[in-house]
């Protein structure tokens, strides 16, 4: 993969020629061999911080892992070029964990490099960073079938484990339930096959991030809005009770409101950000935020904004765009060879789950 730091020391072979009379050797003692030495490959070169004040956004786009300063003067980068499947900013551990073609890697926010974590094709399996009572990936066990969990401890380790749970369940077992489907045991075995590539540099990484925490200590919640989102309950036709619920955005004016919910294979709910400051909905639609009164309408592109990011500060991360209820800072755009992803902020921050059901 391209940019990955990995230096190795070769050792000096020194052949010296024997001691001894050498008027007793036949035939004359040969020139000593010239000692061979092999260079330190060059570490691949660091990549400078953006400069100026604001919280640090990591995203997918279209040229790679962006970084998203949200600040005046606003500011981006690419810091790994290239086509990237999976990324979770890691505030405990300070890196960008992502997943390319070659495998997981971690940029790292101290020296700034990119650093192999593991060599092979996991595009199919889920990463899972598991600090115990803290964990990056695998937070919607519906939504993965076999995941990697790499524990972040002095001794770190990898572990398969089984996604599938509730609704999701058939896309795993057979019909008794308990019986994985014979693709899916080849993915474990697959999964169980995979190597640390650096188990010491992971090890620091652990130890760096024993006494931190991944997000930052919640505000206190505010005060529910007096005014109250127009919603059509008819929209919620799995629970129109729930139709209006509320859910606060730490450090955020915004809220979200559940406009939506169904349920086929799988629960569904629609949640759509909200200024009860002005009782109008907020969209990011590409480099422009849009405000309507109303929901946006049926067939439009909808969203329960499950893993919605949150810097420090309020603002917010999804789907590859960073923006606040002011301005757009940052939007990927579509293309059908990258899918748009968050990743976090390397301040720390929140992340809102997603509706359970």
């Amino acid at each position: 993969m391209s940019g990955i730091t990995d230096p190795r020391w070769w050792g000096v072979l020194v052949l010296a020629a024997c001691g001894g009379d050498a008027r007793a050797r036949a035939p004359a003692t040969p020139p000593t061999p010239t000692p061979t030495t092999t260079s330190t490959p060059p570490a691949a070169p660091s990549v400078p911080p953006l400069a100026g004040d604001g919280d640090h956004a990591f995203v997918i786009a279209g040229p790679g892992l962006t970084e998203v300063k949200a600040g005046a003067p606003v500011a981006t980068q690419v810091v790994v070029p290239g086509t990237i499947s999976w990324c979770n900013v890691d505030a405990r551990a300070r890196v960008v964990w992502f997943v390319t073609d070659d495998g997981l890697a971690a940029f790292d926010l101290v020296d700034r490099r990119v650093h192999r974590v593991i060599a092979g094709d996991l595009r199919n399996v889920e990463i899972i960073v598991d600090w115990g009572s803290e964990k990056l990936g695998g937070e919607d066990a519906l939504s993965f079938d076999i995941g990697l969990e790499i524990a972040l401890t002095a001794r770190p380790a990898l572990h398969d484990t089984v996604g599938c749970e509730g609704d999701a369940a058939f896309r795993c077992y057979e019909d008794d339930g308990t019986t994985l489907r014979p693709e899916l045991i080849e993915q474990q075995r697959q999964a169980r096959a995979w190597k640390l590539a650096d188990p010491a540099y992971v090890a620091a990484l652990a130890a760096r991030g024993h006494d931190r925490a991944l997000w930052t200590p919640p505000p206190a919640p505010p005060a529910i809005p007096r005014r109250k989102p127009a919603v059509r309950r008819k929209d919620c036709s799995e629970d129109p009770t729930s139709c209006g619920a509320l859910t606060a955005i730490p450090a955020s004016p915004l809220w979200l409101v559940q406009t939506a919910n169904s349920r086929g294979d799988y629960y569904h709910e629609t949640r759509e950000l909200w200024d009860p400051a002005t009782g109008e909905y907020v969209v990011p639609d590409g480099a422009r935020l849009v405000r309507r009164k109303q929901p946006p309408p049926d067939g439009q592109p909808s969203s329960s904004y499950g893993g919605l990011r949150v810097s420090p500060h309020g603002v917010l991360s999804f789907a590859g765009a960073v923006f606040d209820a002011g301005q757009i800072y940052f939007a990927s755009v579509d293309s059908n060879d990258y899918t748009p992803q968050s990743c976090g902020w390397a301040e720390g921050g929140w992340r809102i789950p997603g509706p359970t059901g």
